[in-house]
Parts: structure tokens; sequence; C-alpha cells
């Protein structure tokens, strides 16, 4: 799981006094009830195939020429 979804999950489990893997667990329970799917957009890029919205590092961005 990436860094930003844990610190919001901690951010928001401050606020309301629950631990962040509660909360984590009770959002992807909310989705299952729910029925909720993913939306995803795959694009490629220079051969590689991401996730539309995929954020990366600097050193992970692609460079011209690179695949």
């Amino acid at each position: 799981m990436e860094v930003d979804i844990i610190d919001y999950f901690k951010k928001m489990s401050e606020d309301m006094g629950i631990q962040y893997q509660n909360l984590i667990n009770l959002h992807l329970l909310e989705c299952v009830q729910s029925g909720r799917k993913i939306s995803i957009k795959w694009v490629a890029w220079s051969g590689r195939w991401m996730g539309f919205g995929h954020k990366f590092l600097p050193s992970e961005i692609p460079r011209s020429g690179q695949t």
C-alpha cells in the first residue's frame, strides 16, 4: 500500500479515534457490501502499461528514448 494512502487513513484515524487499520478495513467492507467496482483506465507509456493516475517518483518517470 502506498504511503500517501496510509497517511490519509492515519490522519482520519486521529480525527475519529479509530485505528487506521480498522478504518481501511471498514472502507473495504463498505465497498464490498455496496458492490462498488474499481474504475481503472489503462494506458501504455514507453512500452509499459499502468493504471491511469499512477504516481511516479522522479526516478521512475520514463525519459524520451527509454523503454
